[in-house]
């Protein structure tokens, strides 16, 4: 990922009890920006829900789909490690803090 790549975000309104749904579709959505030329190849693509997500959810997109996730927690946003860790890279320092 480049330093200067954009950044993407797909937001999505999740039920908290099933979310899968809505992240598979999310998921589509922004493999389908990259492949037909709407953003970069090398963005990064994050996904915004409004709850965390179950972590095999949280793993599969990060490990396996190379998404980020961040969800409203407390009126801010809060993220896994490693999408806040390749958010800050991007010059988003309001994530600077991780927390699970």
């Amino acid at each position: 990922m480049s330093k200067n790549g954009t950044v993407v975000f797909e937001i999505k309104v999740t039920p908290q009890e099933k979310p899968l749904r809505s992240i598979r579709e999310a998921v589509g959505q922004l493999y389908e920006y990259r492949y037909f030329g709407v953003v970069q190849q090398e963005s990064f693509l994050c996904l915004v829900t409004p709850h965390k997500p179950p972590e095999d959810i949280l793993r599969y997109l990060e490990n396996d789909r190379q998404i980020g996730i961040l969800w409203k927690h407390d009126g801010d946003f809060q993220g896994d490690v490693w999408a806040r860790e390749q958010l800050n890279r991007k010059g988003y320092k309001f994530l600077a803090n991780p927390k699970r």
